[in-house]
């Protein structure tokens, strides 16, 4: 939902909105508000609001413009980042990383998988849930290069790949950076490729979901 708050400089006028319902954010004075499924706004309202209180129809665009804005969000990330820091430090990520062939990456990938689905399902919570469908969708190879590109890190990638000193693990990044027909988003070659770039996991979502278009 989302409304306008009544403010002056005896009173302000918010939303009587159901216990659970979280405030996301206000943007451009328009405050939107996460309402659980199950539940409904009460019919009593404070006259001056009511007006202003709309259902949101959840698009891509005001679903990526809630996520930037929301400090809920916020904190689910940096919750996500402290209990994979839990167990690796960025010493040891970067570790794994450049020994994914080897069998200790495989529980690096798991746990770092189950701290993200944890995340996405807080954001879910919200009403903020990404749209899988998109995300997971194969790249081409044209639509990747494109959209390292758009985002100027089509040189950072490959002097990053040209600088890995483990000469088999370069060889093979390489091959999949240079020769393959498409690039799945859960891929470990992907992953090597992004943390090479300093990409976090939303960032890395937005990039796809923004090749998609390409």
């Amino acid at each position: 939902m989302s409304y306008q708050k009544f403010i002056t400089r005896d009173i302000t006028r918010q939303l009587n909105a159901p216990e659970q319902s979280v405030e996301l954010c206000t943007i451009d004075g328009v405050t939107y508000v996460s309402v659980p499924d199950d539940l409904q706004l009460p019919d009593a309202q404070p006259v001056d609001i009511a007006s202003s209180i709309e259902l949101v129809v959840m698009t891509d665009d005001i679903r990526k413009m809630l996520k930037a804005n929301s400090t809920h969000v916020q904190l689910i990330n940096e919750r996500v980042k402290a209990k994979i820091a839990e167990r690796y430090s960025v010493a040891d990520e970067l570790k794994e990383i450049r020994n994914s062939s080897s069998p200790s990456f495989a529980v690096y990938a798991d746990y770092v998988e189950d701290c993200r689905q944890w995340g996405r399902e807080q954001k879910a919570a919200l009403g903020l849930a990404d749209d899988t469908s998109k995300k997971l969708r194969a790249l081409t190879r044209r639509q990747f290069k494109l959209v390292l590109i758009e985002n100027n890190l089509f040189a950072a990638i490959e002097t990053a790949i040209a600088d890995i000193k483990d000469e088999s693990l370069k060889a093979r990044i390489e091959i999949e950076y240079k020769e393959a027909a498409n690039f799945v988003r859960d891929s470990d070659s992907v992953a090597y490729m992004a943390a090479l770039l300093g990409l976090t996991d939303e960032q890395l979502d937005a990039m796809w979901a923004q090749a998609l278009t390409l």
